[in-house]
Order: C-alpha cells, then structure tokens, then sequence
C-alpha cells in the first residue's frame, strides 16, 4: 500500500472539507461522546456564522472540492442549514454530502434540501430493529425517522431532485447481527447503505480492539475539519479542542495554507514514521479511515446513479 498524495492537486487541497455547523445535537446515544462532551468545561454552545460558512464554501468551491456537514452535533438543528447547502451548490462545490440522525428531517427541511440541490443526504440509523435502535440510540424516535425518510424520497421524486439517499448503521456489537437484515430491507429503497466501523472516540467506547499493525491515518492526506467556531483540527475525534492548529475567522487564514503548512506536514511525517504524537498518539480510531475503500468513492456512486437515471 502507498501512503500519502495521490496527486498535486490533493496536495494543494483537501479531498473532502468536514464542516461541524453546530455543536448541538437533539440525541444522546450510548455510542457518540456528544453527551460527555457537553459536561467538558469549555463547552458552550454554538453554530456557524453564516458569513463564514460563505468564506468556507466559496474556497471550497474555488478548488472544486467536496463538503461534508457533520460533526458535533446535529446539523439540522442549524436553522440556516438549507440556506447554506443552497448557497455552497451555487459557489460551485463538487458535492455536498448531509450526515444526519434525522430525526428533524420534516416536510419543510425536506423540500428544501432537494430544491437546493444537496448531493447526498445520509441518515445515520443504526439499527434494523426498533428495540435495538432505542438501546443503542436511547430514544424512541424510530418509527418517526424512518417515516422522515421515506416521505424524502416521496418528495424526491416529486420535485425532480438529484439527492442520491444512503442509510447507516455503525458495525458495533448491540447491532452486528442486524447488519445484513438492515442492508437487505434499506436496498430496497435508497441508493445505499453505508457500514461504518465501530469507533473508540478516545477511550468512549471501551470495546474496540484495533488491529495490532497500525497504518498511517488517511484523513491527514484527505480530510480537513472545521468546527462550528471557525477552529481547524487535524483530526475529527478532537472534541475538546486540544489539537487546533488554526482559525479560520482570522483574517488571510485560509483551508489552502493550512492544509499546506508545516504544522500538518509534522502530523504526517510522523505518522509516515510511525511515530504519531499529540492526539495521535492516544487514538485507536485509524482503523476507520480507510486507503483502499475512502468515501469519494460514494460521490462516484452518486454520478454513476444520476448517469444511469439521466438526471
């Protein structure tokens, strides 16, 4: 395996933009370190100012480059969620891509989602069987999402929309013999079903035991995260912001120079090394990112399926 950028152009920017919106999140489910994070001291919340969003989107879009909204919380709690995709699809981003627990995924949300042309929405589900769901998802809203869904791609199909649907479920214990039962009965319906690996997010999940040979972490050569506050961390499971390595509020701060500077160049040599420091060092979690199977292969899903339907 070969690690490190493919092309130039990756080394001029990143793959995949990972964009948190807000920090508040509508669940508290076992699995997620959202509920321990908001008991931190230096938690307070927060969303995305919206003349930001447009400095993000419109660098994004200038590099043709992708956007994934999610992060830590739940973007639909965001009130100018719609605004934002709309405005990201007319800045020229590639794709933009929706993670969700959907459970505020009403008619309204819905429809204007589609009309602004988002690229992919998916609903993390993580479950095939509602008593399961509650256990892991410590709610009772399964029924309710799953209607969400269903009534998207209803209106889909109404407005002409070209948002490609995926379902997720996270391949942990409380679930792993559901996984085929949920792939088989969500195919049916949606565009895909995406399997995540089961995380430790630092010690949160005490039951992952990662492969003993690790490899270097792919999202330092393909992701770059920006929380709801501006702030840039090398890596997505940096919940406390320890790890920030610049803002993006400040001014000539740019995704570019960052992604291009020696700070991240020192997180990936040693990683190349295999000598991870910082919050590197602590994590069990690069079994998760993926060099043979990355999630760009899910936009090339996405442009096979509009070609084969002609939208």
């Amino acid at each position: 395996m070969k690690y490190g950028f493919e092309s130039e152009k990756a080394r001029l920017f990143p793959s995949i933009v990972q964009l948190s919106i807000t920090n508040v999140c509508d669940m508290a489910c076992f699995h997620c370190p959202h509920s321990s994070y908001t008991k931190t001291k230096n938690y307070h919340r927060s969303y995305l100012e919206m003349g930001l969003f447009k400095k993000i989107a419109d660098e994004i879009g200038k590099n043709k480059g992708s956007l994934r909204i999610l992060g830590w919380g739940e973007a639909l709690m965001h009130r100018r969620l719609v605004e934002m995709v709309e405005y990201g699809k007319k800045a020229d981003i590639r794709f933009i891509n929706l993670i969700t627990n959907g459970l505020k995924l009403d008619e309204e949300v819905s429809r204007g989602l589609i009309n602004a042309k988002l690229d992919v929405l998916e609903v993390s589900l993580d479950a095939y069987k509602e008593e399961t769901y509650r256990k892991i998802r410590n709610n009772p809203f399964f029924e309710k999402i799953k209607s969400n869904i269903f009534r998207f791609l209803e209106l889909r199909k109404q407005l002409g929309g070209k948002t490609y649907v995926a379902v997720g479920i996270v391949d942990q214990p409380k679930v792993a013999a559901e996984i085929e039962d949920f792939k088989r009965f969500w195919l049916r319906y949606v565009e895909d079903v995406i399997v995540r690996k089961y995380r430790d997010f630092k010690g949160h999940n005490k039951d992952v035991s990662p492969p003993s040979k690790r490899h270097p972490c792919r999202c330092l050569w393909a992701r770059f995260n920006i929380n709801s506050e501006g702030k840039v961390s090398v890596c997505y499971d940096d919940w406390r912001n320890e790890n920030v390595i610049a803002d993006l509020t400040r001014k000539g701060t740019t995704i570019s120079k960052v992604w291009q500077s020696k700070k991240f160049d020192e997180f990936r040599k040693a990683h190349l090394a295999g000598k991870p420091f910082g919050i590197c060092a602590q994590c069990n979690d690069w079994i998760a990112s993926s060099w043979d199977k990355p999630y760009e292969l899910v936009f090339e899903k996405v442009e096979k399926w509009r070609n084969e339907k002609g939208i």
